[in-house]
């Protein structure tokens, strides 16, 4: 890869703001460490800032494509946990949004703990290094999309044994849903919860199964 990604996050009572800083390895001359220090060393102050920084990141201190994009990442719901008694739950909060574009993405991910288990929001949507990404309508999610994404795992697993790495960790899979689609309809709050209720509904059925527990969470 030819570049370096560092990104600073700053989290307020309403929302939380990712600034990320692609930086170019290949500049000729090249930067030094200390140099690539002082610029990520910017971007914490422009975070603290807001980025109301008056100049901190300095037109010199980025080159050629470098650039900063800022996201911000709605926390409303989850700081109205402690008053709201709304039965809306953090789920459909974070699906909403989404579908009203507040956000551009939230990560989801299954608990088995307790009777039923449950559907958890993540704070920051950080995928896990290596993993591996499944788009699809899930409409409904079945047994064949968990076929598919075994068949993945295998194939990565297999391509990098075979490069010598014979305890290579097996990557997790993250199925990709989205929302609003170039050539299609938006998809309803109502018809995405479905959908996800669906992931925990195959969870439950095949949780007897350690390679599907293991691939889904």
């Amino acid at each position: 890869c030819n570049l370096h990604v560092a990104v600073s996050s700053l989290s307020a009572s309403n929302n939380s703001r990712l600034y990320s800083c692609v930086l170019d390895k290949h500049l000729d001359p090249p930067r030094t460490r200390a140099q690539e220090e002082e610029v990520v060393s910017a971007i914490v102050l422009h975070a603290l800032m807001d980025g109301n920084d008056e100049g901190i990141l300095r037109e010199e201190l980025l080159m050629g494509s470098e650039h900063v994009s800022t996201d911000t990442i709605s926390t409303q719901a989850t700081a109205a946990l402690a008053t709201e008694t709304s039965a809306t739950s953090d789920v459909e909060r974070a699906i909403q949004s989404v579908h009203d574009k507040e956000c551009r993405a939230v990560l989801l991910f299954p608990s088995m703990e307790g009777d039923n288990g449950e559907m958890l929001v993540s704070p920051h949507p950080i995928l896990p290094n290596d993993c591996i990404v499944f788009p699809g309508s899930f409409n409904p999610v079945h047994s064949g999309h968990v076929m598919l994404a075994k068949a993945a795992v295998d194939k990565v697993l297999q391509t990098k044994n075979s490069n010598s790495n014979p305890k290579q960790k097996q990557p997790s899979v993250v199925f990709e849903m989205s929302m609003h689609n170039a050539d299609k309809p938006p998809i309803s709050v109502d018809d995405a919860r479905r959908r996800i209720e669906g992931f925990m509904a195959l969870l439950k059925e095949q949780q007897h199964d350690q390679d599907t527990n293991s691939l889904i969470q």
